[in-house]
Parts: C-alpha cells; sequence; structure tokens
C-alpha cells in the first residue's frame, strides 16, 4: 500500500506552519580559529529547506523536492561541494546514518544567493523502523566556513520504513 508523506521542513517554519529549527541559526557563531567570526570574509552553507515524497517501503521510490542550499556568508562558495540525504533512528545525529542520495559536484553559491535542487532514488536496504530524514551540505567538508555546525537539517518527525 502507498503511502505518500510530505514532511517539509523550515520553509514551512517560515509561514508558521510549524515550529522548527532552522540551520541557519541567528545565534554568535565562530570561526575555525574558535575567534568570534561574523562570516563578512567567508562563505556559510546551509540547508534552508527540503520536503520529501516517498512510499514507506524499503527499495520504494524516495523522491527528494525543493532542496534548497543558501550561502549566507559574506563570499562566495566554491564549486567543489556536494549535498547528501540520509535516514537515522536517532533525532541527535548521534546514531548510524544509511545513504539515500548523495549528489555530484554543485555550482558555485554566490554570498546570499540560494540554488534548489531536487533528486529521485529509492528507499536504501535498511531494517525496518522509524526514521529521520537528514539532509546535509557540503558532505565533504571542502568549503572552509565561518559555521560548519549548521550543514544539516532533520526532518521533524520520524515516519516509518517498512
Amino acid at each position: 500500500m502507498k503511502y505518500i508523506i510530505t514532511i517539509i521542513i523550515l520553509g514551512l517554519c517560515l509561514t508558521g506552519a510549524f515550529s522548527c529549527g532552522d540551520s541557519s541559526d541567528e545565534t554568535e557563531e565562530t570561526d575555525d580559529n574558535g575567534d568570534d567570526g561574523d562570516c563578512a570574509d567567508v562563505p556559510d552553507l546551509y540547508i534552508n529547506q527540503f520536503s520529501v515524497l516517498h512510499y514507506n517501503s524499503i527499495g520504494g521510490a524516495f523522491q527528494i523536492e525543493n532542496i534548497t542550499i543558501c550561502n549566507g556568508g559574506g563570499a562566495g562558495a566554491d564549486a567543489n561541494h556536494r549535498y547528501g540525504a540520509y535516514l537515522s533512528t536517532s533525532a541527535d545525529g548521534a546514531g548510524e546514518f544509511y545513504t539515500v542520495f548523495e549528489s555530484g559536484t554543485l555550482a558555485g553559491i554566490s554570498a546570499g544567493d540560494c540554488q534548489t535542487f531536487g533528486a529521485d532514488t529509492t528507499v536504501p536496504g535498511i531494517p525496518p523502523g522509524y526514521y529521520y530524514i537528514y539532509m546535509f551540505v557540503d558532505i565533504d567538508d571542502s568549503i572552509a566556513e565561518c559555521n560548519e555546525g549548521n550543514n544539516a537539517a532533520r526532518s521533524d518527525d520520524a515516519p516509518y520504513f517498512g
């Protein structure tokens, strides 16, 4: 039986439909040296939003739409970064991750700009259970950013795959 679940994070937060965290938080940040950084001279990539359509069956269709990656820093990000989608039973990201999709190399993103992507793939061979859906930008850590800690976004709920 097919179930279609749409998970929209962050984008719906902007409209007030859901309360969820934004990976581009407004807290004071530190650079790689531990000093206070303002991101004026370096990129800062983050996942602005994503939505996923899936059919809850292992090996079934898994469609990721509206993956919006933004650069909130003051400098452009070179064209040598990638993004990925993963499943985990852990809400805090401490558990095992199962790869759903990893992109090829993306085009650069100018300071203050965003790019939107999509991907069609299948649910990987995972044990049946409830999984959070994670999106990560700069999965190879190839872009030196002012805030490396905001490269992930997670679904608010954990749909069942089985």
